[in-house]
């Protein structure tokens, strides 16, 4: 109603010039779908059932429609192989050249096939003696320059494969054609799979596989997905996750966690981008309006949604989120992007990525900038603040660039880097509140790969000045400047085995060392740390598949923490499959948490506080868990998961109570302290239950229907031990909901709507009363809704893309609503937006 109410109320000029445009829309429109990987996976299959079934044309057309929706090289290869089996060989020759000019690996049986084609099309038109003898003398140089001969086995499936093709371009006089096929791959000739395709993860076993082969619960969020639903950060677009806790803080800073216990400053959840640790160790906490890439760099996002750590270590304690970048040279061109709206809302981005030979580079530049919802403070004489602009909530500059290097197909090297300027806000810990933070964020990372050896190495860096952004007047100065490094460098190696049934294994080992330079802390520390990791996939039969994996890390201050994860695929089908699952993880503690030595005004009494301190014995958080699952992805139009669990949570860390000081002291002659409070383990043990559903509908090209539900249910077990009634814990909505809906129009025209409901929550909270002694209060916030939409329009032949996006829409009416009660209110934002690609 209030989004209807703004249409009718747009003046009569606006409404004139806003025809106007989409008039102008509808003129310059060409006939284009998005780039869904579905609808495409949809036309492949069709295509190539036709194409099985003699209908070459009609089989090679919808191949072409799959490769306008989604391009892949492979699919330029099918649809030249269609076009020679029905002796369309100027189309066949074309496609094979497109196919040859995107630079894939293998290509001397399609060199040879070319040579075949030209040969036959050739006699067709009647060629000059001297054309002949240029394609005869051609085909034999090449013939001369290729690899020794395969053996007898492999080129008796050649010549089966090649005879098929030479009935079809003998030709009708004695021409003799070189004898060049004793140097092809067998297999080189034979059409591509719908693999490419396919939605696959990496994230769940280090290894490619399907959503319906990973042994844990999986969600992945296309680049057609972020782009379509005008979301312009990462934990917006997480919203459709199952399982998944979002507490937004403020327009620049929100937490987030998996499967329960969400808080300020959220260190459950383990962020990953290409895999390399975006994780603040030094904090526990992962600013991904800090992060060096853009939104349009990112090709999807995968999330594991259970514990981690037999493959990624600690900190992958609810889950794993990692975030896949568009690869150097993957697409070739560039695009320009920029949005702008409410709340001095700007984003811009400039990124190109290309090929040549065995080089592919790719370089992106991106600026973000937002304002607050709203002030925790308006203006008042006792609070003063040392922020050039309190109204800005975030300002970031980035940039980042990658290089990859592939002289074979079976070794490759790979460059990146990435750098940030950044201003953000953050919601702190404790009786800390909104702080501000400026700095600088950086990474560099090197890959090599041969064979099935891999080693790669990454170093992170972040420092930046951060205070509370609002003071007492006269307070204690609390500004800061937190330096942290990160190395890290890891080798691993896969390999198959036939040990009476099929063994895939992944193993591998790294070293790791961080350095926190903060004077928060008790003195500069250096920490190093070991791992190694072991998976075995067991293929049985193909119906019943086992994974075992192991993984030890070695923390000099935990010690040794073992890892182990089970699980058990039933496949009635390829597209589906029956999951139980059993594993552990943990999370290590933090920099913060070990070596903490801070006065903390209370807030309450002027010039009293507390002495926060850290404890280097402190035992890492645990988790056991249980889980069994369905996946269902044998249809063309519909997939669907099912997942159940039960979680034993354990060892949680957190400041403990107050120990009184025997008289009042007072360090650097600043604040009396009353007393001091250490960080420590919880004696609580918690158990947790719940249920996730997802479904994906696309029962016609261009409309995608997602929706979700889960349902959580914790409970302390020492509150039941003390027999009290109620025993819930409430820091993960009970119940959370998503409704998306996605429609592309074959004229151009986009609309995406999404829903999302979560129930209320009540996270634990410390504070001061008058009387100076700290109590924990329920932070509770109500149940929300939240409405998002975007309209967006394709023209000039797929170049230009234009939009609007609305962003919590009820909040025109409501005002908005709170995630957290000490963060601010999450009002609406309109943005338009424009990208061209070149």
């Amino acid at each position: 109603m209030g989004f209807r109410f703004r249409l009718q109320g747009m003046t009569p000029c606006f409404r004139t010039v806003a025809l106007g445009v989409l008039g102008l829309m509808v003129a310059f429109s060409v006939p284009v779908h998005a780039d869904t990987r579905d609808d495409a996976l949809r036309s492949f299959k069709l295509g190539m059932a036709l194409i099985e079934g003699g209908e070459h044309l009609e089989g090679a057309r919808r191949l072409e429609r799959a490769y306008e929706l989604l391009p892949h090289p492979d699919v330029l290869y099918n649809i030249g192989l269609a076009y020679a089996d029905a002796a369309e060989f100027d189309l066949a020759i074309d496609y094979f050249r497109r196919y040859l000019d995107t630079g894939p690996e293998g290509v001397e049986a399609v060199q040879q096939l070319l040579v075949l084609l030209g040969q036959r099309r050739a006699e067709i038109e009647g060629p000059s003696p001297g054309e002949e003898a240029e394609a005869s003398e051609l085909a034999v140089d090449q013939a001369l320059n290729q690899p020794a001969p395969v053996d007898e086995s492999e080129l008796r499936q050649l010549l089966e494969r090649l005879e098929e093709v030479a009935e079809l371009l003998a030709p009708s006089t004695d021409t003799k054609v070189p004898p060049t096929v004793d140097a092809i791959d067998p297999q080189a000739l034979e059409a591509r799979s719908s693999d490419m395709y396919e939605e696959v993860i990496v994230s769940a076993s280090r290894q490619a596989t399907t959503p319906a082969n990973a042994p844990v619960a999986t969600t992945i969020i296309s680049a057609d997905e972020l782009r379509l639903s005008g979301k312009t950060n990462i934990p917006d677009l997480l919203r459709r996750v199952p399982g998944i806790s979002i507490l937004t803080m403020g327009a620049g800073n929100a937490n987030l966690a998996v499967r329960g216990f969400n808080q300020r400053v959220s260190n459950k959840l383990l962020t990953l981008v290409d895999g390399r640790s975006v994780y603040l160790d030094f904090l526990g906490a992962t600013f991904f309006r800090t992060l060096t890439i853009d939104l349009l760099d990112i090709e999807r996002i995968e999330v594991i949604r259970g514990p981690g750590s037999t493959l990624y270590g600690a900190n992958a304690f609810g889950g794993v989120i990692n975030i896949i970048t568009r690869p150097p040279g993957g697409r070739q061109g560039g695009l320009v992007h920029l949005t702008a709206g409410s709340g001095e809302s700007l984003i811009g981005n400039i990124q190109y990525s290309g090929r040549g030979g065995i080089l592919g580079y790719r370089a992106s530049i991106g600026y973000e900038q937002a304002n607050r919802f709203e002030r925790e403070y308006g203006e008042r004489a006792d609070i003063v603040t040392e922020v050039d602009d309190v109204d800005l909530a975030l300002r970031t500059l980035r940039a980042n660039a990658g290089l990859t290097i592939v002289p074979s197909q079976k070794a490759s090297v790979g460059l990146s880097f990435g750098l940030s300027h950044f201003q953000d806000t953050i919601f702190a810990l404790g009786l800390f509140r909104d702080f501000w933070i400026r700095g600088i964020a950086a990474n560099g990372r090197v890959d090599a790969s041969l064979g099935r050896l891999k080693v790669r190495g990454f170093w992170n860096h972040f420092n930046g000045d951060a205070a509370p952004t609002w003071q007492p007047y006269g307070g204690l100065d609390l500004s800061t400047e937190p330096v942290s490094h990160v190395g890290d460098v890891e080798a691993s190696y896969s390999g198959t085995a036939m040990l009476g049934v099929r063994h895939d294994v992944v193993g591998g080992g790294g070293y790791r060392v961080k350095s926190i330079s903060w004077d928060y802390l008790d003195e500069d520390h250096i920490e190093q740390h070991l791992h190694g990791f072991l998976e075995d996939r067991i293929t049985f039969v193909p119906q019943l598949v086992g994974v075992l994996g192991f993984r030890f890390d070695q923390h000099p201050l935990v010690g040794f923490t073992p890892s182990p994860r089970g699980a058990v695929l039933i496949k009635p089908t390829p597209g589906q499959a029956i999951r139980f699952s059993t594993g552990t993880a943990f999370r290590s503690p933090t920099f913060l948490e070990s070596y903490l030595d801070l006065a903390v005004p209370t807030g309450v009494v002027t010039g009293v506080g507390l002495q926060s301190l850290g404890s280097t014995s402190l035992r890492p958080e645990g988790i056991f868990s249980v889980e069994a699952g369905y996946v269902f992805e044998d249809s063309d139009f519909v997939s669907f998961e099912v997942s159940g669990y039960y979680e034993r949570v354990s060892d949680l860390i957190g400041l403990g109570a107050i120990e009184a000081a025997e008289a009042f002291q007072r360090p650097q002659g600043e604040l009396f302290l009353a007393g001091s409070s250490t960080f420590e383990n919880a004696d609580a043990v918690f158990h947790g239950w719940g249920a996730e559903v997802g479904i994906h509908a696309f029962p016609v090209d261009g409309l995608d229907i997602r929706a979700t539900y889960s349902f959580s249910y914790f409970l302390d077990q020492e509150k039941m031990d003390a027999g009290l009634e109620d025993v819930q814990d409430r820091r993960h909505p009970m119940h959370s909901g998503h409704l998306g809906v996605s429609y592309r129009a074959g004229f151009g025209l986009s609309a995406n709507v999404n829903v999302d409901m979560v129930s209320s929550v009540v996270v634990p909270e410390r504070s001061f009363v008058p009387d100076g002694t700290v109590v924990v209060e329920d932070c509770a916030v109500p149940a929300y809704a939240q409405v998002s939409a975007r309209l967006g329009y394709r023209l000039l032949d797929d170049r230009l893309e234009v939009g609007v996006t609305g962003l919590n829409l009820e909040a025109w009416k409501t005002g908005g609503h709170r995630e957290h009660c000490l963060g601010s209110r999450v009002g609406p934002r309109v943005l338009g937006s424009a990208t061209y690609r070149f």
